[in-house]
């Protein structure tokens, strides 16, 4: 796992202090990070240590899958991510750049959040840590919130949005907004308050709680989000599993 070129005009102290917010990041549902290495490639990049994951990101295991993942190991995928994300949350780290990539998944069909802060980095080591999002095809899962407004950081809200996008991809077998090549028509989509269409292979509960991450954020940043909390969203999975209603959707709806 190489450091992009956009860390490059960044001084080491504040890529230590990224990489000092992973290690210290200690679940099961989290890629382990078991040191860094350099010297390597013509410019000597720095590079970071981790396991190997047999089965590479969910978006490549998703479409190998296609035909002969069912419907409960999707689910025990999604309640991974969520306790991954439930985790992050408590320990004050918005992970800001969630996609179908960044997931990884072990030979064993665990998945595990991965790719902390190697993009852009804002905000201090102490309270929460905000990680950037703004790689190229990481639009398809992004939050509407953080393309229009100017500045904006991630949030764990924007996380929240994010993880709907990968439960709709998770669901369905595509990437969201699959009926959309071109990125850009991708943004305007977003900017117009758009959201992908449902696949037909979606079922309306599932549907509603996916519709429920993409709320819109408020406006006014002293409003509570009423998008669904990580600790909900693994109560909901975990209801579905089970075969019970979740709290969330006895009380709202």
């Amino acid at each position: 796992m190489f450091v992009d070129d956009s860390l490059k005009s960044f001084h080491f102290p504040q890529v230590h202090r990224e990489l000092a917010i992973w290690r210290r990041l200690n679940h099961e549902n989290i890629v382990p990070l078991l040191g860094i290495a350099s010297g390597f490639g013509p410019d000597n990049s720095i590079s970071m240590v981790s396991i190997w994951f047999t089965n590479g990101t969910l978006t490549s295991y998703l479409a190998r899958k296609r035909e002969t993942l069912h419907h409960r190991p999707r689910l025990e995928l999604l309640r991974d991510i969520a306790a991954g994300v439930q985790y992050l949350h408590a320990s004050e780290v918005v992970h800001g750049d969630l996609s179908g990539n960044n997931v990884l998944i072990n030979g064993q069909g665990k998945a595990c959040l991965t790719d902390f802060g190697l993009s852009t980095a804002s905000g201090g080591f102490q309270g929460t840590s905000y990680f950037g999002a703004g790689r190229h095809g990481a639009i398809r899962w992004v939050a509407p919130e953080i393309i229009v407004g100017v500045g904006q950081h991630s949030t764990f809200a924007s996380d929240i949005y994010s993880f709907g996008s990968i439960m709709l991809q998770v669901l369905s077998g595509e990437v969201p907004w699959s009926e959309v090549a071109i990125e850009h028509v991708i943004v305007q989509k977003l900017t117009d308050g758009q959201v992908p269409r449902r696949p037909s292979i979606v079922s309306r509960t599932h549907w509603a709680f996916i519709r429920k991450c993409w709320s819109p954020s408020p406006r006014n940043a002293t409003r509570p989000s009423s998008r669904p909390s990580a600790p909900e969203i693994v109560d909901f999975l975990n209801s579905r599993l089970h075969g019970k209603m979740s709290c969330f959707f006895r009380l709202t709806i």
